[in-house]
């Protein structure tokens, strides 16, 4: 019965780190397309939820790289804006390096973090919690 209780603890454990992970990324393609918007670029960051990915789009040239993070199996994504709730798909981030107040959360069946944006200065507060 030990085992059985250790075995699920360290389950758990591999789920939350995976989400972690996971929102860790997410907050650095955020700073990552904050510090390009800062350089003249046209950037989007762009909220896949159907396929659990975040790009960074440059809409400065059309073939500017496009930079994505897909999450791995199993996890799911949700984007809103604050504080109005409203769901989005994408945000720009404008030439001073600022954009509307958001959030991200990332899940899975035993874990999720929440990973709130302040839009005007890219500072964010990271909140863990399990289902």
């Amino acid at each position: 019965m030990a085992v059985s209780v250790a075995a699920v603890g360290l389950s758990l454990r591999s789920e939350e780190s995976r989400v972690s992970d996971a929102a860790s990324s997410i907050a650095a393609l955020d700073a990552t397309a904050r510090v390009l918007a800062r350089k003249g670029r046209v950037t989007e960051l762009v909220f896949d939820e159907a396929a659990s990915m975040v790009l960074i789009v440059d809409r400065s040239a059309a073939d500017a790289p496009t930079i994505e993070r897909i999450l791995p199996d199993g996890l799911t994504l949700e984007a809103w804006q604050r504080p109005t709730g409203t769901p989005i798909d994408r945000l720009v981030v404008d030439a001073r390096g600022q954009s509307a107040d958001y959030q991200v959360r990332v899940s899975s069946g035993a874990a999720s973090v929440t990973v709130r944006f302040a839009g005007l200065t890219g500072w964010h507060e990271v909140i863990r919690s399990d289902r």
